[in-house]
């Protein structure tokens, strides 16, 4: 739908682009310089401007209908992600066709586009959709058997697709003890998104784990995961700020749940001071709850690795617990970079970022 969405757009920019700018777009249209610069100056003014200005006009009619701002973000995000998409295909069948252009700009400019759109497409199809699996093993003389953890973060699920059939057959495939999910199963906005909720629903149903499944809720499912829960009894368990303890076959386990916005930091009672205690939340800021004492290992999502991975400038807008095994405090801790994708003004798209799943081996330190 946002695809058709931005196409539609694009072709009205083209349309009317010439008639829709703005006085000082149009003075930079009309500086000095070559006739090939100034006509590649004209084409994207005109473009762009004509693009926001559809864009705008198209949500201030979908903003009264709208109860959700995920959904018009979304849209905004998409549209603006396919326009730089659509704009480098419209140049390039100009610059075949106008003889004006030089010779040099022209290899240029289509050495330009091919590279664009080789990153468009395998931010679009391979990174999304090559799932790794992440071996961690922590030796521990707390259990008497090995217990194999599978962490998920991030999940997002839009609907059952590719990506999720994929990751249905590589978490079965592992016969995970434990399914550990760090929140963000359900996508915004699932309020209206029953596509959404339905596929989750079809996933956690095929999900096998010898001792169930627990979850988190993340940002796009806050209050939302005890639905998918209560679908399923004693499969699933959503943990709001709250232990769960098991024990079987040698195995003493501790899992602590925590909310999204959790301020707990006392975690003494109701601890079993002999298990080996799991602390997991959707987001890895949650870390500074915990100090030494508290857990012997915690897992977190909520970053996607940044998503679209680009030097320092994901430093920037992550935090420098973007992906992987950290020690804080004393605490090892995991930094999922999730299965899905981002929406709101993100683009479903990544960057040398892979979805993940976590395989958590601990092992008996008599072994």
């Amino acid at each position: 739908m946002n695809i058709g969405f931005a196409a539609l757009l694009y072709a009205l920019a083209l349309r009317y682009g010439r008639s829709i700018q703005i006085s000082l777009l149009r003075e930079l249209c009309t500086s000095s310089g070559t006739d090939s610069l100034h006509h590649f100056f004209r084409l994207t003014f005109e473009v762009l401007t004509s693009y926001i200005f559809f864009t705008a006009l198209t949500m201030l009619i979908l903003l009264p209908l709208i109860s959700h701002k995920g959904l018009v973000l979304n849209i905004l995000g998409y549209t603006f992600f396919y326009w730089f998409l659509f704009f480098p295909l419209h140049l390039l069948i100009d610059v075949s066709q106008n003889e004006f252009w030089p010779q040099p700009f022209r290899v240029g400019m289509a050495i330009l586009i091919i590279i664009i759109f080789m990153i468009f497409a395998t931010s679009l199809f391979y990174f999304p959709n090559s799932i790794k699996r992440v071996y961690l093993s922590f030796k521990t003389s707390k259990i008497n058997n090995a217990v194999r953890i599978v962490h998920l973060s991030d999940v997002h699920v839009e609907n059952f697709g590719q990506r999720e059939t994929r990751l249905l057959s590589i978490v079965n495939e592992l016969h995970p003890d434990v399914i550990l999910i760090s929140g963000d199963l359900l996508v915004v906005p699932c309020t209206r998104n029953t596509k959404s909720y339905e596929a989750a629903v079809r996933l956690m149903k095929n999900l096998t784990a010898k001792f169930g499944i627990y979850i988190v809720e993340g940002h796009h499912d806050i209050n939302k995961t005890g639905y998918i829960a209560e679908a399923f009894k004693t499969k699933v368990k959503a943990l709001r700020d709250e232990w769960y303890h098991f024990s079987a076959h040698g195995i003493n386990l501790s899992l602590f749940g925590a909310q999204l916005q959790s301020r707990k930091t006392n975690f003494a009672k109701d601890e079993i001071l002999d298990d080996f205690k799991i602390f997991f939340a959707h987001g890895p800021a949650l870390v500074k709850n915990l100090t030494s004492s508290d857990f012997d290992l915690a897992l977190f999502g909520h970053t996607h690795a940044s998503q679209v991975y680009l030097p320092f400038i994901s430093y920037l807008l992550v935090g420098k617990y973007r992906h992987g095994l950290y020690n804080y405090k004393n605490i090892l801790f995991y930094v999922n970079s999730g299965i899905g994708l981002e929406g709101y003004l993100a683009p479903r798209i990544r960057w040398f970022t892979f979805p993940e799943v976590a395989v958590i081996d601990l092992i008996p330190e008599a072994l």
